[in-house]
């Protein structure tokens, strides 16, 4: 799988999306999968997925939690988690993986600890496609979907890692509406699976869901910066945001009045500004678009390239580490300020990605 880019494919919220934020129903559904039967047994997955769980439980989410599914236990609770949030217009939806991840064909699959997969073409039916999951949390048609992947790693049928049967890493996909979706790492990269206890990007994601005065898109903007360093930059982190309100989960231990009256006020601006606001999310759906396509065009010149047994060209090369030292950190900042509402530090990244994006977008006219 490849980690999904980063690429702020945001959408224009509604006014009252706002106000839908008061007392939503939380929902969550947590998955990990360690003891494979035929591929590579990972060590972290189940201890990920009960520390996830009993955090957001903290947070005040309703959690459903699988251990070690294998595909007919996925599909069921994938199908549960899908009609609790369409029976609850305004529910927040969480939903959590860690385990094998595979990407055939530009499509992201999750493996159950069942699968068989002789070749490619069975995934489409002994796996869980990650396309099939966001279309349907879309249709849900509830307030916020929020989806964690933490798996990135390299391919499961020759290591002992979480990723790919023909690809490193998951491959971009297209998120719904309404959503925030992090990846453990970047498209087409791989993850370090840690040390200790939970798997690198988690540990981080653990410990930031627990700071209760950050809002969710400030949580996940600093695991990612916080994976970064830690590895010297030989990981990072991919969001894709389509919700700028921000939201905020306070463990149940402080939810009283004065906590929640100042958290609700804090996130409604003036009429006025929220306009502004969601004129800078139109321009920003156009550049993340734009942004979107050009990551994809790279790509597939690479895999042109490789099949024609030509290897990497340096001018490619050179706009591929274009994309990810320069437009997709940007990206990241905007969509950042923009959850913060900073109407001039929004402007000022976004001037830089339109900068990013021109030269870029003329090299592959030349192409």
């Amino acid at each position: 799988m490849s980690g999904i880019a980063v690429l702020i494919l945001s959408a224009c919220l509604p006014a009252h999306s706002m106000a839908q934020q008061n007392n939503p129903q939380k929902f969550a559904l947590v998955i990990g999968n360690s003891n494979y039967e035929r591929v590579g047994v990972l060590k972290n997955p189940e201890n990920d997925a009960n520390d996830m769980a009993a955090v957001l439980q903290e947070l005040g989410f309703t959690v459903e939690k699988v251990l070690d599914g294998d595909l007919d236990q996925m599909k069921n609770a994938v199908d549960r988690f899908k009609n609790q949030l369409r029976n609850s217009g305004n529910a927040h939806g969480f939903f959590y993986y860690a385990g094998h991840g595979v990407q055939s064909g530009g499509v992201n699959y999750l493996l159950p600890v069942n699968v068989n997969i002789p070749g490619e073409n069975y995934l489409e039916e002994r796996a869980i496609s990650v396309q099939v999951i966001m279309d349907g949390l879309d249709a849900a048609g509830n307030e916020l979907n929020i989806v964690v992947l933490d798996a990135c790693r390299d391919n499961p049928f020759a290591s002992r890692s979480r990723s790919a049967a023909g690809s490193r890493g998951l491959a971009l996909v297209n998120s719904p509406r309404g959503s925030i979706v992090m990846y453990a790492t970047s498209a087409g990269e791989v993850a370090d699976d840690g040390e200790g206890r939970n798997g690198l990007f988690t540990s981080h994601l653990l410990k930031n869901l627990q700071v209760p005065e950050l809002s969710v898109q400030e949580k996940f903007a600093r695991t990612g910066q916080d994976v970064t360093t830690y590895t010297n930059r030989k990981q990072h982190p991919e969001i894709s945001i389509k919700y700028f309100v921000p939201v905020y989960f306070v463990p149940v231990s402080l939810q009283d009045t004065q906590t929640i009256t100042t958290v609700t006020q804090a996130a409604t601006p003036p009429k006025s500004q929220t306009e502004l606001l969601e004129r800078l999310e139109d321009q920003l759906i156009a550049l993340s678009s734009r942004a979107f396509a050009l990551r994809n065009s790279i790509e597939q010149l690479q895999e042109n390239l490789a099949r024609e047994g030509l290897g990497l060209r340096s001018d490619i090369v050179t706009a591929d580490m274009q994309i990810k030292d320069n437009l997709r950190p940007n990206l990241d900042r905007a969509a950042v300020a923009l959850s913060n509402r900073d109407v001039e530090e929004t402007r000022k990244y976004m001037d830089r990605i339109r900068r990013d994006l021109e030269p870029l977008e003329k090299f592959l006219g030349r192409r």
